[in-house]
């Protein structure tokens, strides 16, 4: 199911996709060594001169350093898109054999680049995909996972990990349940339908219904336990809550929100 609410995607990535959402890229230092590759180090895996080279989330890295340069954002302030991307590869764990990269997962991420350019959210909204990692690791459904584990602790491709769970577990990433079963995340439901707080896949409530948080249709949002549209740029924000890509001001009005991608 897709919702248009915002969602704090830095909470998705692993690897490179926590790096690169929280990392600030500098710009390289002006000393005599320096050869305009943005602070690489030469012979370093993946990062060659031509923005990444082969390595396996260079298409990744090009898109988001595209769109941060475009979008004038000041993490990547006097940086090229290629010694942006170059310094982003060189953090991240390409060159680790260990773990497997998520090509669905990468394309993904590259066409929401392309959707949300310099906008405060994702046209879009967000969706059970928006918990893929584009670094995978090799653990199976069902089985014990967590971060700081090694391979075998890293859910596999099409897999998230329950981290909320007394014992997390690697869970299907899109199960799409029907109303009536039992979730533990706000996509896990298909469409039309909310996990609720009793954690039971329902139907979402409409404007005007009871409800609790997640528990809305699209276009809406809780507030005082009840479903009440969202409010979009130009209008008043009484409960300081805007639909995507809006913020609310002090003075209580939905305006343009910055760019995602310079958080």
């Amino acid at each position: 199911m897709k919702r248009t609410t915002y969602f704090p995607v830095t909470t998705l990535f692993l690897f490179l996709g926590a790096l690169v959402v929280g990392c600030e890229v500098s710009a390289p230092a002006d000393d005599d060594d320096d050869d305009g590759s943005g602070g690489t180090p030469s012979g370093s895996s993946g990062t060659s001169g031509t923005g990444g080279g082969g390595h396996p989330l260079a298409p990744y890295a090009h898109a988001y350093c595209e769109q941060r340069v475009a979008c004038a954002c000041p993490q990547v302030d006097g940086l090229s898109v290629e010694a942006c991307t170059n310094q982003l590869l060189a953090l991240s764990p390409g060159a680790n054999a260990d773990f497997d990269v998520d090509a669905d997962c990468v394309a993904y991420r590259v066409a929401q680049l392309d959707r949300t350019a310099c906008a405060g959210a994702d046209p879009d909204g967000y969706g059970c995909m928006d918990q893929c990692q584009m670094m995978v690791g090799r653990a199976q459904l069902g089985a014990p996972c967590s971060l700081s584990g090694g391979v075998d602790q890293i859910c596999a491709a099409g897999l998230r990990c329950d981290f909320l769970a007394d014992a997390p577990t690697c869970l299907p990433l899109c199960p799409n349940l029907s109303a009536g079963q039992a979730c533990s995340n706000p996509f896990d439901c298909g469409p039309g339908l909310a996990c609720t707080s009793a954690e039971i896949c329902e139907p979402e409530s409409g404007e005007g219904q009871p409800c609790g948080i997640g528990d809305c249709a699209s276009g809406l949002h809780c507030t005082h336990e009840t479903c009440v549209r969202t409010p979009g740029i130009g209008e008043p924000c009484p409960d300081n809550f805007c639909g995507p890509g809006a913020e609310c001001t002090t003075d209580g009005v939905c305006v343009a929100g910055s760019p995602m991608i310079c958080f």
